[in-house]
C-alpha cells in the first residue's frame, strides 16, 4: 500500500508516555446534523512511546458506549503514514448519539467489532471492518423501517479522490438480506465528472418490511 523506496531523515527524540487508570470525557461536536452525548472514558491504560522515527501506541479502556475499547498502532511524521487495529466489544452506538426523530435513530443493541486503518494523511485510506453493525430505524417518508444486522465485512478504500466500498459479505436479520459486491466512484481524463460503478449482488432475499 505504501512506496518505502524513500529514506527518513526525521530524527523523533525518545520519548514514552504512559497513563495508568485514567478516567475523563469528551465532547464531539455536531456532524452531519448527528448531536453526540459525553463520552465517558474508565480504567483507561495508554502507552505512547517515540521510537525510529514513528509514534507507536496503545489505548485500553472501558467506556459509555462500549465495554471494552482496545487501540494499538503507528504513526509516521515524516510522511504521515498511519495504521491501526481497533477492537470493540459490545459497542452501543444508542450510548453514543443523542436519540431524536430525524431519518437516522440508532436502536438499542450491543455488537462486537474490529477495524484495521491503513492510510496516508488525507490522500490514502483503507478500512478494513470485520464484526457486527448496530441496529438503527431509518425513517421513510411517513414510515420507519428497522435494520437488524447480523456481521458484517467490508473494505472501505480512499486514493486521492476515488472511492470504492467493497462488501465481502454484507448478512442482515430484518430485512433477511445477503449483500456482496463493490461500490466505486473514480475519476478518468475529466476531473469534474466522475464516473460511478454499482455490482451488487443479493442472496436469501424476504423484503416484507
Amino acid at each position: 500500500f505504501f512506496d518505502k523506496s524513500k529514506n527518513s531523515s526525521l530524527n523523533l527524540p525518545s520519548a514514552n508516555l504512559v497513563i495508568d487508570d485514567g478516567n475523563f470525557k469528551a465532547n464531539l461536536p455536531v456532524f452531519s446534523g448527528l448531536k453526540y452525548q459525553t463520552l465517558h472514558f474508565k480504567n483507561t491504560n495508554l502507552n505512547l512511546r517515540s521510537i525510529d522515527n514513528q509514534f507507536v501506541y496503545n489505548l485500553q479502556s472501558n467506556c459509555s458506549f462500549a465495554d471494552s475499547l482496545k487501540i494499538k498502532g503507528h504513526f509516521f511524521p515524516e510522511n504521515k503514514e498511519f495504521s491501526a487495529n481497533s477492537k470493540v466489544g459490545k459497542f452501543k452506538l444508542h450510548n453514543m448519539l443523542t436519540i431524536d426523530e430525524g431519518l437516522f435513530s440508532p436502536l438499542s443493541s450491543s455488537v462486537d467489532m474490529e477495524i484495521d486503518l491503513l492510510g496516508r494523511g488525507d490522500k490514502e485510506l483503507r478500512v478494513l471492518f470485520n464484526g457486527s453493525l448496530p441496529d438503527f430505524i431509518l425513517k421513510r417518508l411517513e414510515e420507519k423501517v428497522q435494520f437488524n444486522f447480523k456481521n458484517a465485512k467490508f473494505v472501505f478504500e480512499k486514493k486521492n479522490n476515488n472511492l470504492k466500498l467493497d462488501f465481502i459479505d454484507l448478512n442482515l436479520a430484518n430485512p433477511q438480506l445477503q449483500i456482496e459486491g463493490e461500490i466505486e466512484r473514480y475519476y478518468t481524463s475529466n476531473p469534474e465528472e466522475p464516473i460511478y460503478r454499482l455490482d451488487l449482488q443479493s442472496h436469501n432475499i424476504n423484503l416484507n418490511l
